[in-house]
């Protein structure tokens, strides 16, 4: 993301921008009203132009570097935000056509949901599989430790 971002505007972001505006920064600025046009449009079974999908996929890449340089991830190493990238974005792309309701909220709420939801699932999924790995070493240290007592015994009976 960062490297498609070579001349980040010194600006905050506009997520009520209009892509047809001429300082408007793909990547970077969301056109809400448009994303949520191209989101209902996948909903009625209809094919997004190349230039739509463009837009759509520009749309979830900067909601999902918000999501990123928030408070509880921008500390996080770069390797991680990777995979939490790759996460995030993959998780928008496949729950928000089929699910997004414009009755409810915005894309953009409903989006950031989705996509923050699924970074602090990333980090504790991670907290489980580093503790069942700890407790799969642990087990195999007691097998060890018990097998070598065993061992011992027999060996001086």
């Amino acid at each position: 993301m960062d490297n498609i971002l070579v001349n980040k505007p010194k600006r905050r972001r506009n997520v009520s921008a209009k892509y047809t505006n001429k300082d408007f920064c793909p990547y970077f600025d969301i056109d809400k009203e448009d994303w949520a046009n191209l989101v209902l449009k996948i909903q009625r079974g209809e094919d997004l132009t190349k230039e739509e999908n463009t837009r759509y996929g520009q749309y979830i890449l900067a909601i999902t570097q918000i999501i990123i340089e928030g408070p509880r991830f921008r500390d996080k190493p770069l390797n991680e935000k990777s995979d939490l990238r790759d996460d995030i974005y993959y998780e928008i792309l496949m729950n928000v056509p089929p699910h997004f309701n414009p009755s409810i909220g915005t894309i953009y709420s409903y989006s950031y949901r989705i996509g923050y939801t699924r970074a602090t699932h990333y980090y504790t999924d991670r907290a489980k599989e580093v503790k069942r790995m700890v407790d799969s070493m642990n087990d195999l240290e007691s097998y060890e430790h018990e097998r070598n007592e065993q061992l011992g015994k027999d060996y001086y009976e």
